[in-house]
């Protein structure tokens, strides 16, 4: 097997992987003609000593990339970070009538309002062309997501993730012994509706996203199960929460959660 054989092509990976900071990776896709199935199938990850690599658990291939620790976009490093970690963005729109229309065109297929965006401070960033979902713990912002809207955004990863600390968010906490776990925030929000509800912001659960929920009586798992590599990490998900009550995983619908409507949701969830 020759070299182009096993390596990423470094067109494939290392301007989508530029700005991620050490210890940060995001998920996107592999568009090669001889890597077809499913979606997100690399995975680029910046290790801490600022090397960026790169792996395709679609076709096995890989990628590497050697970087001094020190060379970042400084002036988009500079409206997130502050002296204390990562900030949100201080352009940071809340009003969600004020986003531009491709925006509101498309989070209006959610069935949200106005107010469930401000409540849990989802906004858009002009200077990113994202928009922000953060997530806080007692201590402020744990971290927050910058969620792809644009065809044409140079970052192609359709999340990025900014952490500060790991964190668990639980919604929607009142008179219930059953929780439902999904995979981002706007999901976890329109099932807070109804019923508890955690998002993982991924597919997979963190030690402290599992001690959260391991009270309850009853685990649901709602994702967008549209690849072998989702499956998988549900069925991992499952088997740990079975030890605490009992899990199952919705199947067979082909969409987020925050795509289905509120009525769909009540024949699914509750």
């Amino acid at each position: 097997m020759s070299n182009s054989d096993k390596y990423l092509p470094r067109d494939s990976f290392v301007p989508q992987g530029e700005e991620l900071e050490p210890g940060q990776w995001i998920r996107v896709n592999h568009d090669s003609p001889d890597c077809t199935g499913d979606s997100q199938s690399i995975k680029i990850e910046r290790k801490m000593n600022g090397n960026l690599t790169a792996y395709c658990f679609r076709c096995g291939k890989r990628g590497f990339d050697s970087k001094d620790v020190v060379r970042y976009h400084k002036l988009k490093e500079a409206s997130t970070r502050g002296r204390r970690g990562y900030i949100i963005p201080n352009d940071c729109d809340y009003r969600s009538r004020e986003w531009p229309p491709k925006v509101r065109s498309q989070v209006s297929r959610y069935g949200l309002e106005d107010k469930d965006y401000s409540n849990f401070r989802i906004g858009y960033s002009p200077s990113l062309r994202r928009l922000v979902l953060p997530v806080f713990d007692k201590e402020g912002l744990a971290f927050y997501q910058t969620k792809r809207m644009f065809d044409d955004d140079e970052n192609k990863a359709k999340y990025v993730t900014y952490r500060n600390r790991d964190a668990a968010m639980v919604i929607n906490t009142l008179n219930s012994d059953t929780i439902v776990i999904v995979e981002d925030l706007i999901s976890a929000i329109k099932c807070g509706k109804l019923i508890a509800s955690i998002p993982l912001f991924g597919n997979c659960i963190s030690d402290i996203q599992l001690n959260a929920i391991r009270n309850y009586k009853k685990f649901i798992i709602f994702m967008d199960d549209d690849n072998r590599l989702v499956k998988l990490n549900q069925q991992k998900i499952c088997q740990e929460l079975n030890q605490f009550g009992k899990c199952r995983i919705i199947t067979g619908v082909n969409k987020d959660p925050k795509e289905c409507s509120l009525s769909q949701l009540e024949e699914l969830l509750l």
